[in-house]
């Protein structure tokens, strides 16, 4: 099976009503979540450093799909000073903590050494029809060299898509 490496949009900050459980490892574990936004999201998948959200329609589409190595909670989402300066009166949208239990190259989601996230095929055709248009996705594992691969060099229902993510050549999103 395939691996990917995927860098979803960090398009939010940790709040102060986060509540870190553990910060003797890397990364830190927490038992609490808040997000913050300055903007409205441009993707469903984002990441706010340790941590994963997702949109609720991504979150009901992996759950329905029974990938390993995940599991979801509640992430308070807020509006920072400036989206209520920039969207007064407006909500920030709902979002779902994607909370990653996994083992890096064996389970659909896992966290690898270097902290990136990594996720399987199946689980990328999971999240394929999401918008995820600024979210960076490369190949994973000992097959992987160490540049990115291109898109003719990705075969199978991910190809397409993985297309439209890399630039043609040199592997880099678009």
């Amino acid at each position: 099976m395939r691996f990917y490496s995927v860098l979803p949009e960090a398009a939010a900050f940790m709040g102060p009503e986060s509540v870190v459980l553990d910060d003797t490892v890397h990364p830190p574990i927490l038992s609490r979540l808040q997000i913050e936004l300055d903007l409205p999201p441009r993707d469903e998948f984002l990441e706010t450093w340790p941590c994963f959200v997702v949109s609720p329609a991504l979150k009901e589409a992996l759950a329905a799909a029974g990938l390993t190595g995940c599991e979801f909670d509640k992430v308070s989402v807020k509006g920072s000073l400036n989206w209520k300066r920039m969207y007064p009166g407006q909500h920030p949208p709902k979002f779902a903590w994607l909370k990653i239990t996994g083992v890096a190259g064996v389970d659909d989601f896992g966290i690898a050494s270097d902290c990136r996230l990594i996720v399987s095929e199946k689980a990328l055709l999971v999240l394929q029809p999401h918008r995820l248009d600024h979210c960076e996705v490369e190949e994973y594992g000992p097959s992987a060299s160490e540049t990115p691969p291109t898109a003719p060099a990705v075969t199978g229902p991910a190809r397409s898509w993985l297309a439209r993510v890399f630039r043609q050549g040199d592997g880099r999103r678009r």
